[in-house]
């Protein structure tokens, strides 16, 4: 198993910004952290839509908050993607946690064994 890390742009209502993202095929949801590494706030950017409170349960039991949003676009390599939800946690390991379902959803496959992704063709 290994780590799937890739660049992508997240473009708000007010800022567009570049950060990393973890590809987590065993996270279902998508994750964001609320300060980013160069120590900008990601309610800086701008959210489309704020969809309220939802507590994120972590493996060891423990329940945190977070919010709900979405922000215009998300763009990695040459695809565009509208309105993706995310969480917006205090704490994370990395900048961006792109989970499971955007991945199925969105027709990206991830290959481990050759540290690559591709996107499969959406109709």
């Amino acid at each position: 198993m290994g780590f799937l890390w890739e660049k992508i742009t997240i473009a708000g209502t007010r800022k567009t910004k570049n950060l990393r993202a973890l590809l987590d095929s065993g996270a279902a949801r998508n994750y964001i952290r609320k300060t980013l590494d160069d120590d900008d706030k990601v309610d800086n950017l701008g959210y489309r839509a704020y969809l309220g409170k939802q507590h994120v349960l972590l493996p060891d039991e423990r329940k945190i908050p977070s919010i709900r949003v979405t922000f215009d676009n998300l763009k990695i390599r040459d695809s565009t993607f509208w309105n993706v939800e995310f969480l917006v946690l205090d704490t994370l390991i990395c900048e961006v946690i792109l989970g499971a379902n955007f991945l199925q959803e969105m027709g990206i496959i991830l290959d481990l064994n050759e540290h690559k992704i591709e996107f499969k063709k959406r109709e």
